[in-house]
Parts: structure tokens; C-alpha cells; sequence
């Protein structure tokens, strides 16, 4: 769910740059058209302008596709229509930064995991289910000694005290099919013990295979949003901004500018996707390392 979540939290975030980034190409394409017009830039400037937003019409179409998409993903897991209208917030990456929690060490979390997981936890009951399991028959091929004793007491009857009487009984249940039955079955236990207990190491090495896993695409994930948020965005933002005054002023070359706009749009759009995944990656970092919890 919070993969789906995040993807359409992402692919609308994205269509929303991506509307951004037209219009700043539309203002691009009037003002290169207008430069050409007084003779001061070359006809290929708006014709470059147009071409590229007509390549970035072609990504808003892909990406309303994977909007679509994500929708229906999300609803399919709501058991809603795949149309059904899903309430997303924006996703900010300069606020999703801020907010980052450092983790716990990647040993910590996977003690952590491996103390309180649910799936240990049925692994746990089945090794003791079987090694209960393996005492019991093991009783059951056992000789069984009993011992009865009863007390019955007669009352008066037909003008005659009737005595009282006690009685014992001694049992002995002797397993003459032990060899055919109890003793296989107490095998039978013990292999299933064993594999329960190989079940269970398995778990734990698989569990603190994705906690040490996913730990690490979270960590990866804050050092790539702190690089994006703190120095490529700033950067590419004010490098459009000195290009776009070069140009204006005929000092620099139009597809310089057009060069420098995508690349800060590109940069834009990695800090949402890169955002996104983070906060899915911690979504599942802590459903790995939280206990069951009551319904």
C-alpha cells in the first residue's frame, strides 16, 4: 500500500512540475520568438523552444499514464472502483528533508526484528508445537500403570442394612505396537521438529536479510534528498536564472538556456522520486521491525 501510495503521490507531484515546466517553456518560446522578431536572435531559437515543449506534452502524456495507473493500484488494494478519488498530498521534498529522523543502527533494528516480528513469532509456536509433540508420543510408547479405587454405599432396603463395599483395581497398559506405531510417530516428530527449528533460522536470516536491506535503501535514500535539496536544486535554480539574464542580453546561447531549464527540471523531479521512495522504504523499515499488534 504505501508503495502504490507514494507512486501516485509521485506521478501527481511529477504532472504538476511537468505543468510548471511548460510554462516556463511557453515564456520561453515568446520570448525567443520576440528576440527573432527584432532580428536580435536566430529563427532557430523559438523553433527549439517549441520542439522542446512539444518532447515535454510527450512526458505529461506517459506520466498522466502512470497517474492512471497508480489510481487503480491504490483503489484495487481499497477494494474501491479504479477511478475512486484518493486524497494525496503534495509531495515536498525540502519537507520531507526537514523531517527525516536519524535511524537506529542497522544491528539495533534487526535485534529489534528478529525480538518482536510477527513471522518469528509463528515459527516460535510451531518449534514448540512440535517438540511438545515429540514428548507426547514418546509417553505414548511408555507402559501406563492405573490404579482404581471406588467406594459404594447401599442403603437401607426391605427392612435390611445392605453393607457397604469397597473395591480396587489395578491396570497395566503395556504399548505392544510401540515398535509399529508410537515409536514412529515419535520419529515423525522429531523430523518435523527439525524442520520447524530449520524453518524458523531460515526466517530469522531471510528477516534480517530485508531489515539490513531496506535499512540501507533508507539511509541511501536521506543522503540523495539532502544532496538534491541542499545543493543540486539551489545550484541548478540560480544557474537558470543567471542564463536566462545572459540571454536577455544576447551573452549567452539559447540552448544553453534551454539546457540548464531541463536540467533543473530533471533535478525537480529526482527530489519528488527520490522523496517518495524514502518514505515508502520507511513505511516497510518499520513494518519490519514492529511487533503484532492488537486488532
Amino acid at each position: 500500500m504505501a508503495v502504490a501510495y507514494y507512486r501516485l503521490g509521485y506521478a501527481m507531484t511529477a504532472l504538476e512540475t511537468l505543468r510548471h515546466q511548460r510554462d516556463l517553456l511557453d515564456a520561453a518560446v515568446q520570448l525567443s520568438t520576440t528576440r527573432y522578431a527584432t532580428g536580435a536572435a536566430p529563427q532557430s531559437d523559438p523553433l527549439q523552444a517549441k520542439l522542446a515543449r512539444d518532447r515535454l506534452r510527450s512526458e505529461e502524456f506517459a506520466l498522466e499514464s502512470e497517474r492512471v495507473a497508480a489510481l487503480a493500484a491504490v483503489n484495487a488494494l481499497r477494494n474501491r472502483a479504479p477511478g475512486a478519488t484518493v486524497p494525496v498530498i503534495r509531495i515536498d521534498p525540502a519537507a520531507v528533508h526537514a523531517g527525516v529522523v536519524p535511524q537506529l543502527a542497522t544491528d539495533s533494528l534487526v535485534a529489534l526484528a528478529l525480538a518482536t516480528h510477527p513471522r518469528l513469532a509463528a515459527r516460535r509456536a510451531a518449534v514448540d508445537v512440535a517438540t511438545r509433540t515429540i514428548q507426547v508420543e514418546r509417553l505414548g510408547a511408555r507402559p501406563d500403570f492405573t490404579l482404581t479405587l471406588r467406594y459404594g454405599y447401599r442403603p437401607r432396603a426391605f427392612n435390611f442394612n445392605f453393607p457397604d463395599f469397597f473395591s480396587a483395581f489395578v491396570g497395566l497398559r503395556l504399548p505392544v505396537w510401540a515398535w509399529r506405531k508410537q515409536h514412529r510417530l515419535a520419529d515423525a516428530a522429531r523430523v518435523d521438529s527439525t524442520g520447524a527449528a530449520a524453518s524458523l533460522r531460515d526466517t530469522e536470516l531471510q528477516l534480517s536479510r530485508e531489515v539490513t536491506e531496506t535499512a540501507a535503501r533508507v539511509q541511501a535514500s536521506q543522503q540523495r534528498l539532502a544532496l538534491l535539496v541542499d545543493g543540486v536544486l539551489p545550484n541548478a535554480r540560480g544557474t537558470v536564472e543567471s542564463v536566462l539574464r545572459s540571454y536577455q542580453v544576447g551573452r549567452a546561447e539559447f540552448l544553453t538556456l534551454l539546457s540548464v531549464e531541463d536540467a533543473r527540471y530533471r533535478a525537480e523531479l529526482e527530489a519528488v522520486a527520490v522523496a517518495a521512495d524514502y518514505q515508502s522504504q520507511l513505511v516497510m523499515l518499520r513494518q519490519l521491525t514492529a511487533g503484532e499488534t492488537q486488532p
